[in-house]
């Protein structure tokens, strides 16, 4: 917890999964990422993007499919 003013600010919490084979043993998985208060999802998901390279950020409003996890992982 972090504080602005004086007032409170929570830390913000994105769930991040790894689907395909490009990703070896975190295939599958998805895990908690823990970022400073009033981070927002697009700065994360780009952050996100640059790092892993050839991947692809799917948003919380849609539905992973398995014919998107072949054609990223292709």
């Amino acid at each position: 917890m972090s504080s602005v003013d004086g007032k409170r600010m929570f830390w913000s919490h994105f769930r991040v999964g790894f689907y395909g084979l490009k990703f070896g043993d975190l295939d599958g998985q998805e895990f908690v990422y823990k970022e400073p208060a009033l981070t927002k999802l697009a700065e994360i998901s780009s952050r996100l993007e640059m790092a892993l390279e050839d991947s692809s950020v799917v948003q919380p409003d849609r539905e992973l499919e398995s014919r998107d996890v072949d054609a990223v992982s292709g």
